[in-house]
């Protein structure tokens, strides 16, 4: 990644505020897709599957499950590329995820929405 200016980085605060953490990703790597969004375990998942997934799997089911913008889900998931997928999915829906890590016994709250 290029080392922004304070300048730079300013002016990307300020272009981006408003956005979802998903609608950020996808924007910011849209000339990317074929880089990788996700390393696990030796597996390289580029930003065109990891967006192919959010909007065509993940996002759906939360949607088909009744979730919604302004809605909040409990989510028990380990660190695996499904995390980020999930997170994703919450974020384009508009909701905010709680996700429960079991491996660390530890829960902590993701509003992945920009409500």
């Amino acid at each position: 990644m290029k080392k922004m200016s304070r300048e730079e980085a300013l002016a990307s605060v300020k272009k981006y505020h408003n956005h979802s953490w998903y609608e950020d990703i996808k924007e910011r790597n849209v000339d990317n897709l074929d880089s990788t969004a996700i390393a696990f375990r030796k597996n390289n998942i580029s930003y065109r599957t990891f967006e192919e997934y959010v909007e065509k799997e993940y996002a759906p089911a939360l949607r088909q499950a009744g979730i919604k913008k302004g809605s909040e889900f409990v989510c028990c998931i380990r660190q695996v590329p499904d995390y980020p997928m999930l997170f994703g999915a919450a974020s384009l829906t508009g909701s905010s995820a709680i996700f429960v890590n079991d491996a660390f016994g530890t829960a902590h709250r993701a509003a992945a929405s920009n409500v």
